[in-house]
């Protein structure tokens, strides 16, 4: 997982580049929105973006998070960011401002925090690229110089499509903090898993 923030511009993208020429025509079809009320998101169009999207995050599911900015202490207050493509919701960033955050008067925002060790964005699985450009310029429109993503995989399906939109539009991410979290691979059989984590004499043991 990683702290993320967008940052300053290095080239222009070039008017030939395809990529960036799709990602910038398919972001104003998205119509992109400033801020908005994190409770005024239609919580419907939520759940099913939650249904599409391409990298799951339970923490970010409406009933988790609405309940946390509802109640949570210092969690409450959280605005979002939301992609829209013909009346569906494809893209959404829950987030606060900095100073709120880290207590810093600067004009960025920051994924908010759902009392969970995950804030990957929900994007819709057809459109990640799409919606991820849509929230950045959502932030733009904002006032945001820059924004910053809390706890995401650097190496999951929403990073690797804002790190799209970066590259089209002349960007670069920087890396501000990472580490690496453990897991475990439940796709093995237990006690193959077990047998190569502790050895055959360990696990004996153990049995015994």
């Amino acid at each position: 997982m990683v702290d993320i923030v967008d940052l300053a511009v290095v080239r222009r993208a070039s008017l030939t580049d395809a990529t960036a020429a799709r990602v910038r025509a398919n972001a104003t079809a998205a119509r992109p929105q400033s801020l908005t009320p994190l409770a005024g998101i239609d919580i419907d169009a939520w759940r099913a973006l939650a249904a599409r999207a391409v990298e799951p995050n339970g923490y970010y599911l409406p009933d988790w998070e609405l309940a946390v900015n509802a109640s949570a202490p210092g969690r409450t207050g959280a605005s979002t960011l939301a992609a829209w493509h013909d009346n569906m919701l494809v893209g959404l960033l829950p987030v606060v401002s900095v100073r709120q955050a880290c207590k810093i008067p600067l004009p960025a925002l920051v994924s908010a925090h759902p009392y969970g060790t995950l804030c990957s964005p929900p994007l819709d699985h057809g459109m990640a690229v799409d919606a991820a450009a849509t929230l950045l310029q959502a932030a733009r429109q904002s006032g945001a110089r820059a924004l910053v993503l809390r706890e995401v995989a650097l190496d999951g399906a929403a990073m690797k499509a804002f790190n799209t939109v970066l590259r089209g539009e002349g960007l670069r991410r920087r890396v501000l903090q990472w580490h690496l979290r453990a897991s475990l691979d439940a796709t093995r059989d237990a006690d193959e898993l077990l047998r190569d984590a502790l050895g055959g004499g360990k696990l004996k043991e153990l049995r015994r």
